[in-house]
């Protein structure tokens, strides 16, 4: 049997791992009207009229009106960095 090169033992690894957890973000989680306000926050992001505001301002805003509403928040900030940067919805 031939050997696999590390790359392809990391490839090979990525795909078993993509099979075992369903492609979810956080705001999938929430209910529609929740979803629509949080992409307006994407939206906003991505034209740029909340350039200058800190990642950890925009995610400490985000969990408050989870939060304030008992919806699931995001866990960290690099989620909301993420979720920003994302083109999937």
């Amino acid at each position: 049997m031939a050997k696999k090169s590390a790359m392809a033992c990391v490839l090979a690894a990525a795909e078993e791992a993509k099979k075992s957890r369903p492609n979810k973000t956080w705001t999938r989680l929430l209910p529609p009207h929740a979803q629509q306000e949080m992409e307006e926050i994407k939206k906003e992001w991505n034209h740029g009229s909340l350039k200058g505001i800190p990642m950890l301002a925009v995610f400490q805003g985000i969990v408050a009106r989870c939060k304030e509403e008992s919806w699931p928040a995001p866990r960290s900030e690099t989620t909301i960095n993420r979720w920003l940067r994302s083109s999937d919805r």
